[in-house]
């Protein structure tokens, strides 16, 4: 269960087993010679084209400047670039995962899902 599915809880495995939670984790921890690892999400780096599309769009908006003046800034909307997901983050418990003695280390920098 726990080779398979890293993201297993100690509960599980003890109500699966029908066994204590301290025997669980016994087994998992001293026995198996796993340990808890974590990973967390960091912001993605902005790909090639995005940088292209901001930097077209910051010309275009250059140019109208210098072709208005000052009286194009009435005209602008601005906000800010607060991302809302279509989705419930785990909490930092819930990314954790069980890890094997020689498996390679925790990827820290997951990437936010790519936008539609």
């Amino acid at each position: 269960m726990v080779m398979v599915h890293q993201q297993v809880i100690i509960d599980e495995v003890a109500r699966s087993l029908q066994i204590s939670h301290s025997s669980a984790y016994q087994i998992i921890h001293d026995e198996f010679g796993s340990h808890k690892a974590c990973a967390r999400w960091v912001l993605r780096t902005l790909t090639a084209a995005h940088k292209r599309k901001r930097f077209k769009v910051c010309q275009h908006l250059l140019d109208r400047y210098n072709k208005e003046g000052n009286e194009f800034f009435s005209r602008i909307v601005t906000g800010d670039e607060t991302w809302v997901h279509h989705y419930e983050a785990e909490s930092k418990r819930q990314r954790m995962a069980w890890k094997q003695p020689g498996s390679p280390a925790t990827n820290s920098r997951l990437s936010l899902p790519r936008e539609r």
